[in-house]
């Protein structure tokens, strides 16, 4: 009997025994875990998943673990990964020398979010376009706008408002 350790796995070996995403999308776990999430919208989800890694060469290159997790984070809180939408991305990071995939919020979903939650009386997103911004204090945190000073069709930045 031999007590010589093994020798250690290279990255290449775990990388080529890892799972593509396709197969981790079919693999029983993960199907039962939107399935949870998500109930009879849990395939359509699943396919929308494909949809966005199909369509980014840049997620393409991510390990599919990272992008399953960034995906259930949207699942969770019953947000669209669909880009087009508008309510949350996937989008890739460099980490080391890996590019793993991360969950993040754009405007719709912080809009949806708060509309479900009913604790708002009022909620506004608004374009601000040159000409329109009168006064910001950014210590107080207020900002004056004006619409009829709009000089052209270009934005300078967002404004964002709520009302509890």
């Amino acid at each position: 009997m031999t007590t010589e350790a093994a020798p250690p796995k290279k990255d290449k070996e775990v990388a080529a025994r890892r799972k593509t995403l396709p197969e981790l999308l079919n693999d029983a776990a993960t199907q039962k875990r939107f399935a949870d999430m998500l109930g009879k919208d849990a395939r359509s989800f699943q396919q929308n998943i494909l949809t966005v890694y199909n369509g980014s060469d840049s997620l393409q290159k991510c390990e599919p673990e990272s992008i399953i997790a960034a995906c259930a984070i949207s699942a969770s809180i019953n947000l669209s990964i669909l880009p087009s939408l508008g309510q949350s991305c996937i989008v890739p990071y460099k980490d080391g020398d890996r590019l793993v995939a991360q969950w993040q919020i754009m405007t719709r979903g912080v809009l949806a979010l708060g509309m479900r939650s009913e604790q708002y009386k009022k909620i506004n997103l608004a374009r601000v376009c040159e000409g329109q911004l009168v006064k910001h204090d950014e210590f107080k945190g207020t900002v004056e706008l004006d619409a009829t000073k709009k000089k052209s069709d270009r934005v300078i930045g967002y404004y964002f408002y709520f009302k509890l």
